[in-house]
């Protein structure tokens, strides 16, 4: 009777030890979830910018990478403000997909596309900031996009954009012309949404081995709960009118600055399974096209190639294959464009 005792005492006790052991592998081992807080600033009058000269960690359970901007707050290799004469400036603004949510720099599409035209006359800077939308951007070209002398400014859309002008509409401060002169410093809900949901930490997890045993969620991996991106793609004359306005006046900038324009468009992954979700691809392309905006439309290009490799899986970013499709049309269409 006493060796059985001691025969599950000592069970009881290895068993406790190898849990134990391995809990403080798994808490050593499994990525941590961060934000790369640090390399973004509030601003009052872009809402919010990159940190100049910063680096941060952007760690979830479907990436690990890190965040270096430069000395213009770009997510880019370091640039002289001032432009030499013999170089052809190309500024691409746009939100997370350009900035390379989920991917390291290098792998970004306008990184990628530097490299594919290795023209040391052609300059490629990457304006992306999460979460930018038209009204932002054209503030930001104001404020420090013109200085920096672009002779062509690219201009990245997708269907986030229309569901954060409605939102940057309700803290947008206007002159009395009714053109925007800044966005006061706020988090839009779906953003918050977004970024919490990346995090399958204790706040999203209800299962009590999952919540708070590293190993178990290291054995399961748990997988973020993203938005519901159905939403983006209802009809919302709203949004639409915002997002229009907005492209026009970034229109007018340029053309008064004689600085060519190209919109580029891309889908979402849904909206390649469902023509339904294209209308405000639809629409968008109506105005450049009624206005003489060029522009290059890829959903047909992603379309041809197998949707769930062109974005990371269960997030609605690029994947590196995306930017890579990106990068090779934009490259195709300014090799034509600079001939």
């Amino acid at each position: 009777m006493k060796f059985k005792l001691l025969i599950a005492i000592f069970t009881l006790i290895s068993t406790i030890t190898a849990i134990t052991a391995l809990e403080i592998y798994a808490r050593a081992r499994y990525p941590k979830y961060k934000y790369p807080d640090q390399c973004f600033l509030p601003d009052p009058i872009l809402n919010h910018i990159h940190k100049p000269n910063q680096t941060c960690e952007f760690i979830t359970p479907l990436w690990n990478i890190t965040y270096s901007i430069n000395s213009l707050g770009m997510r880019d290799i370091d640039h002289q403000a001032e432009k030499d004469q013999d170089i052809f400036r190309i500024l691409i603004l746009g939100d997370s997909f350009t900035e390379g949510y989920g991917v390291k720099q290098e792998d970004a599409y306008p990184s990628k596309l530097r490299n594919i035209l290795n023209d040391s006359k052609i300059e490629i800077l990457n304006g992306g900031v999460a979460s930018y939308s038209p009204v932002l951007e054209y503030l930001y070209l104001k404020e420090k996009g013109l200085k920096l002398n672009p002779d062509l400014v690219i201009l990245a859309l997708d269907m986030t954009d229309f569901l954060d002008e409605k939102a940057y509409f309700e803290k947008t401060v206007f002159d009395s012309q009714n053109k925007p002169i800044a966005v006061e410093t706020f988090t839009p809900d779906h953003q918050t949404k977004y970024t919490q949901n990346l995090n399958p930490g204790q706040k999203n997890i209800k299962n009590p081995f999952l919540k708070y045993s590293h190993f178990i969620r290291l054995i399961f991996k748990p997988k973020p709960r993203v938005i519901d991106v159905k939403a983006l793609f209802k009809e919302d004359e709203k949004s639409w009118q915002l997002t229009e306005i907005n492209l026009l006046l970034i229109k007018e900038l340029l053309e008064e600055q004689n600085i060519k324009l190209l919109l580029l468009i891309y889908p979402y992954q849904e909206q390649l399974y469902n023509d339904e979700y294209l209308k405000p691809i639809d629409m968008i392309t109506r105005v450049a096209n009624n206005n003489d905006i060029s522009i290059l439309n890829l959903t047909d290009m992603f379309k041809k190639n197998d949707p769930q490799k062109l974005f990371i899986r269960y997030d609605v970013h690029f994947s590196i294959a995306g930017h890579n499709l990106v990068a090779n049309e934009l490259a195709i269409y300014l090799k034509n464009l600079l001939k």
